[in-house]
């Protein structure tokens, strides 16, 4: 439980998962060092393995991660669904970024 207490921010220019489905821009919800929390139109399985391109002052940051949980947001049919995504390796400038801001 100790990475739930993880700094968390809820700014970023734009996130992008990419599957082999192709890529998908999402609305984040926040992000901490460790992960972070979207709202999707497309469906991710838990432990599915993903490409994840976030920019952050018009800077594209790419790395690794794993979707740990997805809710669906829509009682009704709807398709957009809260995912958490585990990040894996991320790049050094992301987690300063996290710290920074989070300050």
């Amino acid at each position: 439980m100790k990475d739930r207490y993880s700094k968390r921010v809820k700014r970023a220019d734009k996130v992008i998962l990419k599957d082999e489905s192709g890529s998908h821009t999402c609305q984040v919800v926040d992000i901490s060092k460790n992960g972070l929390s979207v709202i999707s139109d497309h469906f991710f399985p838990t432990y599915k393995e993903i490409d994840i391109e976030i920019v952050i002052n018009e800077k594209s940051l790419p790395m690794k991660g794993s979707i740990r949980w997805s809710i669906d947001l829509n009682s009704h049919g709807g398709r957009s669904r809260k995912v958490g995504i585990l990040i894996k390796d991320a790049p050094a400038e992301f987690i300063a970024y996290v710290e920074n801001v989070s300050a």
